[in-house]
């Protein structure tokens, strides 16, 4: 018996030379400098791997991608965009119609590759060209099982031709059993693809790709936003810029809110409960979650950093990023030095130490330095091709959820606690955006090093050149000025980078979904239990569709968050 099979359509671009599309026999396709029969064999000396990664077709519009290794593998919705922007992706992706991959390192070296489609050259197609057209007009090469069985199947026309004997009423029961034992089979098949098939993919987080919606004060008031929105974000800026200085962050009034940022934050949570990967991912990290926010409640700082960890690792402590960041948290390995002589963390090991190179495993690395090199991607030591040259270390601080998390608070604490960025009205949100671009680390280079997109020297920079009417309070918004991918060259990065245009909303985002998620699947953990007041009538947790654990049994992972 024959199976349907999807196979792979490519496109590579290489120094504005686009190829005809290369149509590779899936469902599996290897591409790298040697990739064996039926890859898609790449150019070498551009800092690819002999199998760089692999595509999987699922249907004939979309396919996953997973790298090999640690092999660096940069994904987009479009080929034309600045991948030196887009960090590597670590696990399994999903790829739709246009989307493009740039493998090996970012720029010229490497190479973009275009995904077109998958081609079904399976069961079906076979059986329906067989029956338009005569043998002889079938050129197109399909599974021989297949199209002998189509053969031997009289049409039903020929079988109405010239009245129903004895013989043509018999061939037409058996025809007729045989397609109701065929649409039985192909229900089968459907329920068992719907349990075994990898989970649709939540969106990636450029900004283009939030989900922005319209702001309504009054939608968002009766939709329930409200409250949490004010509760997890808003007070706490409030509080930290002083009560009377932005009278316009009231709870009665979030018209006065930044409206694209918090439009962006509650149309990206609606679009998000969509894919119940997410929730199954709560579900199994509902342990360490509670952990960190409760850390965060002792040390009087919003719980909604707890959404960072989910977006840098999905609560994983052994992930490796290319450039070598690690853990819970996503922190280089420079990262821990910074606090090796503060006497809050004496004796307890907040260093990362004798780390084996990948390539070397008899020689280790040791970081004495507060902060990376710069470019520390292409430039450091510890990152070879493209990717981590580092594997196990002796010590390491970064996989210790509770050390880790101690350190991320403290690096939190500098921006909310930064007279400038405190008096803004938005600390929360440029907290939040620091962790993925930095506070302010240019002391840490003693001056020889500029550091524009960190968030204190972005956020100087446009207090001086805004608008006169521009609240500072709508500083993240203002400066998310990237539509798409595409459009970095066009002057949209001139405070804030892409990347940290989108993150702040996600963090968001996803800390409004677990709160939902655990008052409802756990109410009785005191943790989870003050959440529970926007889990009723009313409450904002209505608008998103949010499983119950049951509900999730059958869900896998895949690859739920960035």
């Amino acid at each position: 018996m024959s199976e349907r099979r999807w196979d792979v359509v490519l496109r590579v671009r290489d120094a504005g030379v686009i190829s005809d599309p290369k149509v590779l026999r899936g469902p599996h396709v290897v591409l790298g400098t040697d990739p064996g029969t039926g890859g898609l064999a790449l150019p070498g000396g551009r800092g690819l791997a002999a199998r760089h990664t692999t595509i999987t077709a699922n249907d004939p519009t979309s396919a996953w991608v997973t790298p090999v290794g640690a092999n660096p593998v940069r994904l987009a919705p479009y080929a034309d965009v600045d991948w030196e922007a887009i960090e590597p992706i670590r696990e399994r992706s999903r790829l739709s119609r246009g989307a493009a991959l740039h493998l090996g390192p970012p720029g010229a070296r490497g190479i973009t590759v275009e995904f077109v489609e998958c081609r079904d050259l399976g069961v079906v197609d076979a059986e329906r060209l067989t029956s338009e057209a005569d043998d002889s007009m079938l050129q197109i090469e399909r599974p021989p099982d297949a199209i002998q069985a189509a053969r031997q199947r009289p049409r039903v026309s020929t079988l109405l031709a010239g009245g129903l004997s004895e013989d043509r009423l018999r061939a037409i029961v058996i025809t007729m059993v045989g397609l109701s034992g065929a649409l039985l089979l192909t229900a089968a098949v459907l329920l068992v693809v719907r349990f075994t098939l990898p989970p649709s993919e939540p969106p990636a987080y450029f900004w283009n790709e939030v989900a922005v919606t319209s702001w309504d004060a009054e939608a968002v008031k009766q939709e329930g936003f409200a409250a949490p929105l004010f509760d997890t974000v808003i007070d706490w800026d409030r509080k930290l810029a002083g009560d009377t200085v932005h009278a316009e962050l009231s709870p009665d009034d979030p018209s006065k809110w930044d409206p694209k940022f918090f439009g962006a934050v509650i149309g990206s949570a609606k679009a998000w409960s969509k894919h119940p990967q997410l929730f199954k991912r709560f579900e199994e990290i509902k342990d360490e979650y509670a952990a960190v926010v409760t850390a965060l409640r002792a040390a009087e700082l919003p719980e909604v950093f707890a959404g960072l960890p989910m977006t840098e690792s999905c609560y994983e402590p052994t992930v490796w990023s290319p450039c070598c960041a690690r853990g819970w948290w996503q922190f280089m390995p420079e990262f821990g030095a910074r606090f090796r002589d503060d006497p809050t963390f004496a004796g307890l090991g907040i260093d990362v130490k004798q780390c084996r190179y990948r390539d070397a495993p008899g020689s280790t690395f040791t970081p004495m330095e507060k902060a990376p090199p710069p470019k520390s991607c292409q430039t450091a030591d510890y990152v070879a091709g493209g990717s981590c040259n580092l594997s196990e270390c002796a010590s390491d601080f970064r996989t210790d959820l509770q050390l880790s998390t101690r350190v991320a608070m403290l690096t939190l604490e500098m921006p909310l606690h930064d007279s400038t960025i405190a008096a803004s009205g938005a600390a929360v949100q440029i907290a939040i955006g620091s962790h993925n671009a930095g506070y302010d680390d240019a002391p840490l280079y003693e001056g020889k090093v500029s550091k524009p997109y960190n968030l204190l020297p972005a956020y100087k920079r446009w207090l001086g050149e805004k608008a006169a009417d521009m609240p500072t309070a709508h500083f993240y918004g203002d400066v998310s000025k990237c539509p798409d991918a595409a459009s970095v060259s066009d002057g949209c990065q001139r405070y804030m980078m892409t990347a940290t245009q989108g993150y702040a909303v996600k963090v968001v985002a996803q800390h409004l979904m677990a709160m939902c998620y655990y008052a409802q699947a756990y109410p009785e953990n005191p943790v989870f239990e003050r959440w529970q007041k926007y889990t009723g009538p009313g409450g904002y947790c209505e608008e998103l569709d949010v499983p119950s654990p049951a509900a999730l049994t059958r869900v896998k992972v895949g690859r739920a968050c960035p």
